[in-house]
């Protein structure tokens, strides 16, 4: 889902795009088909094309790379001493490695 993906909440996107919770709930589920005001107001919150709500076109997106919550934690790695960031990164590493040949 592009609003779970981008990180934001349905409460978050009430506010930006300025409608009730529950109405982004049902569109979500599909109980209501989107008219194309609010096709555009969302994909002009999140970020993304009409088509790639509707989940048509190329296949291309702008959600290609790291999640946020991947963003997030680089950012508290990065604030980490140089020796903490190597043990950690080599954890990870070998992590990865493991899951590779498991």
């Amino acid at each position: 889902m592009i609003r779970k993906k981008r990180g934001i909440t349905q409460v978050r996107l009430v506010e930006i795009i300025g409608i009730g919770q529950t109405l982004i709930s049902s569109y979500e589920v599909g109980r209501i088909t989107l008219s194309a005001e609010m096709l555009f107001r969302l994909a002009r919150a999140l970020n993304v094309s009409s088509d790639e709500i509707l989940g048509v076109g190329n296949g291309k997106s702008n959600l290609e790379g790291p999640s946020l919550k991947i963003v997030k934690r680089l950012k508290r790695i990065e604030r980490l001493s140089l020796g903490q960031q190597k043990a950690l990164l080599t954890n990870i590493d070998m992590f990865l490695k493991a899951t590779e040949s498991g």
